[in-house]
């Protein structure tokens, strides 16, 4: 109901979409998101995961780029350690998608 509501709003209905592997969504959402804050690592992060479920690969691998180039430490060994997933088959499509995206390990 909030019109001045912030990205992370939209990031979560984001990750509800991309847990529910409806990537379109997922995808439309986070860009919205990005729109609001085109610095927010985690909608990026996760719209690339969106991308490899769309078979974006290139879509994909840019979003990696832009996530490397504000923190090239960035990994998926880091993440894997920050994830808060509680079923572990979502977490797994979620690594995997990254790393076809070009997340370092």
């Amino acid at each position: 109901m909030n019109p001045y509501f912030s990205w992370d709003y939209l990031y979560n209905l984001g990750w509800a979409h991309y847990t529910l592997e409806n990537y379109v969504k997922a995808a439309e959402f986070l860009q919205k998101a990005l729109e609001r804050n085109e610095n927010a690592r985690p909608a990026r992060l996760l719209l690339a995961a969106s991308y490899v479920g769309l078979n974006r690969i290139d879509d994909a691998e840019w979003e990696i780029e832009e996530v490397l180039s504000q923190n090239p430490m960035m990994s998926l060994t880091f993440l894997i350690r920050e994830i808060p997933f509680a079923n572990e088959d979502k977490m797994n499509i979620y690594v995997t998608h990254l790393r076809q995206a070009g997340l370092p390990e």
